[in-house]
């Protein structure tokens, strides 16, 4: 078996004017490429096919020897271009007991997370956007701080977004979790709230109880207060903020208490909440909230994208050595990185496969490193 490396050491390095944040916190794990059967186009170049961060190339290969083989793949998932002024997106996803019966899991997926994947293809791969979320019930159930956009897509999954942990909903806790998040994030910030109730208990956690002794319309009061505080606090601290509200609640939005300071009806609140009755939408079918979410239309200003300085390539294996014709960034997407190699000799005994290896890896900035491996078979063809 014959070995070559194409190695691209550290060198993908942003220009000054680039967001580090947003290229440097990408984490590209190795990954080994799988191969598949195909004939041997005329040219003998042979096409990495990328999609979804997996690449596929044709393996099995006769012709006369030497046979040479030009090799013209991609890495996905490589931003190259830093985008300043990227979004920072926080989805708050209510997981509290009611949800078994507005959005339960169906077929691996449900209302809230198809929402979530919308957002995520609306803002991610046409913003930069890092994104993150906070799932709340009774108090803070699960968070994700801001991420990558490509990074994220891995988190979007029934677990956390079809989750039900049942007890109360609790507006307080996911609002104060939510400003922390975000305190060092820059650029636009969009909130996605998403609820199937009012709020009907207060506190940031178990240890700090609000509504001690509380009970009937003041205890509601209490807590409605506590979450329009917090929600304040939120929109006054972060001047570049949108904030979004879908509540899922079977065509009425009408709270079960009733009081001199409560407001009863869901709509209301949640303007009260994100600061615009334009901000806030109603729907009675889980089904449909990927839709509705997609009616917001944040007014974002244009990102400004900074090239990265292109790859300065080393290629070698053992004593051989395998150049690359060009490492540029792929044309129809900004976020691959192409490369097409020098011609690879192929040789052998007549009617006996033998496979070589070829290695090609890519070092991105933080020095985490994304590999491919493609298993050439080659077998001679009498002259």
């Amino acid at each position: 078996m014959k070995t070559y490396m194409l190695l691209l050491p550290a060198v993908l390095s942003l220009a000054s004017a680039c967001n580090k944040t947003t290229f440097g916190g990408t984490s590209v794990a190795t990954k080994k490429v799988p191969v598949a059967a195909a004939e041997l186009p005329t040219d003998h170049e042979l096409q990495l096919a990328c999609k979804d961060g997996v690449a596929t190339l044709p393996t099995e290969l006769t012709g006369k020897a030497p046979y040479h083989v030009t090799i013209k793949g991609n890495f996905c998932d490589v931003p190259t271009a830093a985008i300043d002024g990227a979004p920072t997106v926080m989805f708050m996803i209510d997981v509290s007991g009611s949800m078994a019966q507005n959005d339960p899991p169906q077929d691996g997926t449900c209302g809230r997370l198809a929402a979530a994947q919308a957002i995520l293809q609306s803002q991610g791969s046409a913003n930069g956007a890092n994104l993150g979320f906070v799932s709340f019930a009774d108090y803070v159930e699960s968070t994700q701080a801001p991420i990558p956009w490509t990074a994220f897509k891995s988190k979007l999954d029934a677990k956390t977004f079809c989750d039900m942990k049942g007890g109360a909903t609790n507006y307080q806790a996911a609002l104060a979790r939510v400003h922390e998040m975000l305190k060092s994030a820059n650029g636009p910030k969009i909130i996605y709230f998403i609820s199937d109730g009012l709020p009907t208990r207060a506190g940031e956690n178990p240890s700090n109880p609000v509504t001690d002794g509380l009970v009937g319309s003041i205890l509601i009061e209490t807590i409605q207060k506590a979450g329009l505080m917090a929600a304040s606090v939120l929109r006054n601290d972060f001047k570049d903020l949108f904030f979004y509200a879908v509540y899922l609640d079977g065509g009425d939005g009408i709270a079960t208490a009733e009081g001199d300071g409560i407001i009863a009806n869901a709509k209301d609140y949640l303007a009260a909440i994100t600061g615009s009755p334009d901000a806030v939408r109603l729907v009675s079918r889980a089904q449909d909230l990927a839709d509705v979410i997609m009616s917001f239309k944040p007014a974002l200003k244009p990102a400004t994208t900074t090239g990265l300085v292109p790859p300065q390539i080393i290629a070698s294996a053992a004593n051989r050595r395998v150049d690359l014709q060009s490492v540029k960034a792929d044309g129809t997407d900004p976020n691959r990185v192409a490369y097409v190699t020098s011609p690879i000799t192929l040789d052998g005994a007549v009617g006996q496969t033998s496979t070589t290896t070829v290695t090609v890896e890519l070092t991105l900035p933080d020095g985490t490193k994304k590999q491919q491996t493609i298993d050439l078979r080659f077998t001679p063809k009498a002259p």
